[in-house]
């Protein structure tokens, strides 16, 4: 995408996304920074779990994925190297890196999403809606049907183990994570899990379609109206789900998908003051370089905590980590600004669109052209 294509929106979203993925990942059990002991931890779990960015965060970075992903669905060789790579890039960083990876997943669903790329804007709208249920009645109709090894496997999870996150070495975390990997791709439940981001793909897709992102004054009115209708729903589900009415699981999934879109949409009104405008703006540069950033902090997390890294799990309580995961955040913008002073591209951004195009691309920014989103 050149400069002048870039959409100041989409960017500051990416970016976001990206670091509120540090947010979440610095305070989750994998890391060890889940404790509740101090009126610190007490004050920043309340904040983390108002805000929901255990569910909802990879739901934004995966709609911007998705609406990304439309764009390139008329090129079948172009769009089928790019899943390609992008798949195998995913089983690598959880091999390698992050166990939590979601970047093959992604892959994976990108191809599901060509299947609709021929549907109406109404079909696709229709269809996202509907398939917000799917996670729940997925998971009720197999595990009735399956026993409980064919549906969700034994042991996929062994290399976020706390004694063996402290005592492994990294050779013995990359084997583990492998074997847990590969196991994964032959089980039901992770797809199930997984079909949340699917919806956010269609919503990307209906976005794209819509040139809500191309045509932003035109389309202010709508993007009010979307804000205020999913905050309404958000807040109908969490009623519904605290007073443990029937079907709550079902309704959580309505919610979460409700308040990931709302997110998209504050940020995207925000960012027509001009103060907020001033204040976002920083975040383009990470979003620009989503992909390498992503794959940043996921060597930054398991090096910080794992025995084979620093040694950190269960050290900090969720205070500390999240005092730590600001500090991250604050270094991976750092660097996503002084590196777009000098190349055009992230450096995994870059190799991608390689292996897409099946040409050369041009890195090194040239002399004299500033960097920096519109």
């Amino acid at each position: 995408m050149k400069k002048s294509d870039r959409i100041l929106e989409v960017d500051v979203l990416r970016g976001l996304a990206v670091l509120g993925m540090v947010i979440w990942n610095f305070r989750s059990r994998s890391m060890g920074n889940f404790h509740v002991t101090s009126t610190a931890d007490y004050y920043v779990n309340r904040i983390v779990a108002v805000s929901d960015l255990q569910n909802t965060i990879h739901l934004i970075f995966a709609f911007l994925f998705g609406w990304g992903l439309a764009q390139g669905m008329s090129n079948g060789a172009a769009n089928t190297r790019r899943l390609a790579s992008l798949f195998l890039m995913g089983m690598a960083t959880a091999c390698l890196l992050d166990r939590t990876d979601i970047l093959h997943f992604l892959a994976i669903l990108g191809v599901v999403l060509v299947v609709f790329k021929d549907l109406s804007n109404r079909a696709v709208l229709t269809l996202a809606v509907v398939m917000v249920a799917a996670p729940v009645l997925g998971d009720r109709i197999l595990t009735a049907v399956l026993s409980p090894d064919a549906y969700a496997g034994s042991h996929l999870w062994t290399s976020l183990d706390p004694s063996f996150i402290r005592s492994a070495s990294y050779g013995e975390m990359v084997v583990a994570r492998g074997r847990e990997a590969l196991r994964e791709l032959y089980r039901p439940k992770v797809y199930i899990e997984n079909l949340d981001m699917l919806v956010v793909f269609l919503l990307g897709l209906y976005a794209r379609r819509r040139l809500v992102f191309g045509d932003i004054p035109g389309n202010l009115n709508w993007i009010w109206r979307t804000l205020w209708i999913s905050l309404a729903l958000r807040l109908l589900a969490v009623g519904w789900t605290s007073l443990g009415g029937g079907w709550s699981l079902l309704v959580g999934e309505y919610a979460k998908q409700a308040l990931a879109v709302f997110y998209v949409c504050l940020v995207v009104v925000l960012l027509r003051r001009g103060t907020w405008r001033r204040i976002l703006r920083p975040f383009a540069d990470v979003g620009r370089l989503a992909l390498s950033a992503y794959l940043l902090q996921a060597f930054i997390g398991p090096t910080l905590f794992f025995g084979y890294g620093f040694g950190l799990y269960d050290k900090l309580g969720m205070a500390g980590g999240e005092v730590l995961a600001v500090a991250t955040c604050a270094a991976i913008m750092t660097f996503s600004t002084w590196w777009l002073t000098r190349f055009e591209l992230g450096p995994a951004e870059w190799a991608w669109r390689v292996v897409t195009y099946w040409r050369g691309q041009p890195l090194p920014r040239p002399a004299g052209v500033a960097s920096g989103s519109p």
